[in-house]
């Protein structure tokens, strides 16, 4: 049965091409479903845990990056997470979370699967019982979330999770182990280099910006041409060129400017076209620099300055400073593959992020000190001068301020790490003390609230805005590795700059902490440039010296070290089910035999009769019985509806089998189905028309057989009836041949209210004509033809009334 499906699937494709994907797949199309109240989403916080934890439910996390993210709009469409088979059973047996990746990037950085979108389920603790990033077949899905709800409903949960914290003594590197991270640092960039399309690895690439410019550090210190050519190659494998650019379309657009945000290919191309302030901020630093090293190379110098002009001309806020954080894809590529671009900009996110305008400081600065330009100081300033004066509080920076004014999330080391290198380079590029002030104030505040004094190193959060957070979540003891890099970086420089001894300890043990764990790359740039400064200026030969003063701080500090007050307090008496490690999310549930299920099934079959999209089965149905006076209504019936529920079977494991390909080419699909529709109705005009008694005809089998498979589809799993309890988890986990089976009864529930009504319809009424039926069936092929049927059927089913019946079947399945 799977094979048939399949293939029937790939024998249909020339005919189902989707309407416009562009319009189910948009921002604008999310945000309506968003906003629509068919999935109850909560806000990540306090809130939502103890919800779950009072109900005994999972939660349904979704993040998603809305403001960029192509795929994320075709995720959260009418195809996956709204399907109608998916999002009640979300709704009953969750709680719904929706985070905005981009705003709540402390969420994303804790629970990202590898991509966008993400989707996690969390025990009512906070844990994690399984994850994946991506979109998936509906199928599939539902599997894993009947798994976790019956997983969570048997076990014992409390109010919050362990910190997971493990104490350490801290210990500083020895000058062998900084030079061999160097050593080891140069060789990966060497050996993951690709010679042929530049950039690092052999499949898809991220542009890696950071590490382009240590390779330029690398050529700056020893005069070797190779590195030069590596970061040249780099670029001339991202360019791409203004008359390819609807055949070889690469990172760099020539065009607009600017880069995208990774390439798919070795080759670069094609890539993902949203456009982030930290990448275009990291590139441009490195070929503005490449530019500055290399004078001939005049591509170097174009792509940095038209880079640098898309970001102010787009990002930048020239009244009160910063720069907002991305450009969406924008239909990809049919709208940046173009040399001659349609109407219309792509859309920005207009929120100003601390972290990403952070860099994007760095980067204007540090090509101030190349070439002089005024606008990039004054740029860099002026965003400086917007986050000091708008963003801090006595608890840290604000994480982003949204266009309306709305700041969210302290306590972050992202924030924290990236906007204190940032005035350290502001002091050390401008000379203003301002600058240094702040640096000293964000180095105190990360130093007190986030600095492990006994094991060096620095946690990835630890916010005052516990509502933010499960209970006990608003302090992560994990130490991420970038960041770690950044502040051991900045303490580094402010010990050189100030001579104050606690800057030059937290630096070093940091090192020793992470220096071990570090990665390459751009995540392992801020720990290269923190060895070369401690092994070019001797420091740790300075941190022996000063080794008593140092240990006298840290000693002073973990007399009344806030993380043991912690520790003590949330992590002594909680009676946690430590079985996590049982849960699969593939395993199915079973527990059910197969006559409950059929009879749940045809149940719900029954329910489905009030929702509007099983009224297809009515307007075809109702004609037909009427233009068939010359065969028993029964048998009529009979093949109408055995044709209509095998229909609705297929096309239901098809859907289930193959994801959103069918779902997708719904709308082609639609108007072969309404063609069909509105030729039965002729047909049965001109054989009425050749009937010489009146108009009174005999319907074939055939015709009952067609229209009977039309409806099925109409009201099958493309446009679905309402179809929850127990037929989605069983349809889940079962073989593709039980599935049909149990498709076919729930087809057959539906079916036996509208037998029982137009049966005894069709023998009451003695309807001499037809003309009124085909006037009915007529119609209703060009409302299907025309996709107002459909968009009628999903405005309905929208409302207040499917809820009801929602519940109603919670309930029954609650007795079962």
């Amino acid at each position: 049965m799977r094979i048939i499906t399949i293939t029937a699937i790939i024998f249909l494709a020339p005919f189902l091409q989707a309407e416009s994907q562009n319009k189910r797949y948009t921002i604008e199309n999310s945000e309506r479903l968003k906003n629509s109240g068919l999935i109850h989403w909560r806000e990540y916080g306090t809130e939502a845990f103890d919800e779950a934890l009072r109900e005994k439910k999972p939660l349904f996390l979704l993040l998603t990056a809305p403001s960029w993210c192509y795929w994320c709009h075709v995720y959260t469409s009418e195809d996956y997470v709204y399907h109608p088979y998916l999002y009640p059973f979300i709704n009953s047996r969750f709680i719904p979370v929706y985070a905005d990746a981009d705003r709540r990037r402390d969420i994303a950085r804790q629970h990202l699967e590898g991509g966008w979108p993400t989707t996690v389920i969390l025990a009512p603790d906070g844990r994690r019982l399984y994850g994946y990033s991506g979109v998936k077949p509906v199928k599939d899905i539902l599997s894993g979330l009947e798994r976790a709800s019956s997983f969570v409903k048997v076990r014992n949960f409390s109010a919050m999770a362990p910190a997971g914290y493990k104490k350490t003594v801290s210990a500083a590197p020895g000058v062998r182990e900084l030079e061999k991270f160097l050593q080891d640092y140069r060789e990966f960039l060497v050996d993951s280099y690709d010679p042929v399309h530049g950039g690092f690895g052999r499949g898809e690439k991220f542009p890696e910006g950071l590490a382009i410019n240590y390779l330029l550090d690398l050529y700056e210190e020893g005069r070797e041409d190779i590195f030069l050519q590596m970061a040249g190659r780099t670029l001339e494998g991202q360019y791409t060129e203004i008359g390819k650019a609807g055949t070889d379309y690469r990172l760099y657009d020539p065009v607009e400017g600017g880069f995208h945000r990774y390439g798919t290919s070795r080759s670069w191309s094609p890539p993902h076209y949203e456009k982030m302030l930290n990448d275009n901020a990291r590139l441009a630093m490195a070929y503005g620099r490449l530019a500055r090293l290399a004078p001939g190379n005049k591509r170097a110098a174009e792509v940095t300055d038209k880079t640098i002009a898309y970001m102010i001309d787009r990002w930048y806020d020239r009244e009160k400073g910063g720069f907002s954080g991305s450009t969406d894809a924008h239909s990809e590529g049919a709208y940046y593959g173009q040399r001659e671009r349609p109407g219309g900009k792509p859309g920005v996110d207009r929120t100003k992020y601390t972290d990403w305008n952070s860099e994007a400081v760095i980067a204007f600065l540090t090509l101030y000190e190349y070439t002089g330009d005024e606008k990039l100081k004054e740029a860099a300033e002026r965003t400086l001068g917007f986050f000091v004066r708008e963003m801090v509080t006595e608890q840290g920076y604000w994480h982003f301020m949204a266009p309306g004014g709305m700041k969210s999330v302290r306590g972050s080391l992202a924030d924290n790490s990236w906007l204190c290198a940032a005035c350290i380079r502001g002091f050390e590029v401008t000379g203003s003390g301002a600058w240094l002030k702040e640096a000293v104030t964000l180095a105190g505040y990360t130093l007190d609230r986030l600095y492990d004094w006994r094991g060096g190193g620095f946690f990835e959060r630890n916010s005052p805005d516990r509502d933010l957070y499960s209970r006990g979540g608003n302090f992560i003891s994990g130490k991420p590795d970038e960041e770690n890099g950044i502040m051991a970086w900045a303490m580094v420089k402010l010990y050189m700059i100030t001579g104050e001894a606690v800057y030059l300890g937290a630096g070093i043990k940091t090192l020793g902490a992470k220096l071990h764990e570090a990665g390459f790359l751009d995540r392992g740039y801020y720990y290269a440039k923190a060895a070369r400064l401690i092994i070019r200026h001797d420091l740790l030969a300075v941190y022996k010296r000063i080794k008593n003063v140092i240990d006298g701080i840290e000693d002073a500090r973990l007399k009344n070290y806030w993380l043991d007050d912690y520790l003590e307090k949330h992590e002594g008496d909680m009676n946690r089910d430590p079985d996590y490690a049982d849960f699969s999310p593939v395993q199915a549930t079973g527990g059910q035999s197969t006559v409950k299920v059929i009879f749940y099934s045809m149940v719900s079959g029954i329910l489905s009769m009030f929702s509007f999209r099983s009224l297809s089965v009515a307007l075809i149905f109702f004609p037909l019985l009427l233009c068939s006076l010359g065969m028993k209504n029964s048998i009529t019936a009979a093949i109408f509806l055995l044709s209509a529920a095998c229909a609705y079977s297929f096309t239901g494991t098809a859907m289930m089998e193959q994801g959103g390909v069918m779902a997708g080419s719904h709308g082609g699909m639609a108007k072969l189905a309404g063609g069909i529709i509105m030729a039965a109705a002729i047909c049965i005009l001109i054989l009425n028309g050749k009937n010489k008694s009146g108009p009174t005809i005999k319907i074939h089998a055939g015709i009952s057989l067609v229209l009977g498979a039309v409806s099925g589809y109409l009201w099958g799993p493309l446009q679905g009836p309402v179809f929850t309890g127990m037929i989605l988890p069983s349809l889940a986990v079962s073989a593709t041949m039980t599935g049909w089976v149990i498709l076919f009864f729930n087809a057959a529930g539906m079916c036996l209210p509208w037998s029982a009504l137009f049966i005894i319809a069709g023998r009451l009424i003695n309807f001499q004509g037809a003309w009124v039926s085909l006037f009915v069936l007529a119609a209703m092929g060009i409302m299907v033809f025309s996709g107002l049927y459909g968009e009628l059927a999903s405005q309905v089913n929208g409302g207040s009334m499917i809820n009801y019946i929602f519940r109603f079947e919670a309930w029954f399945m609650g007795l079962m």
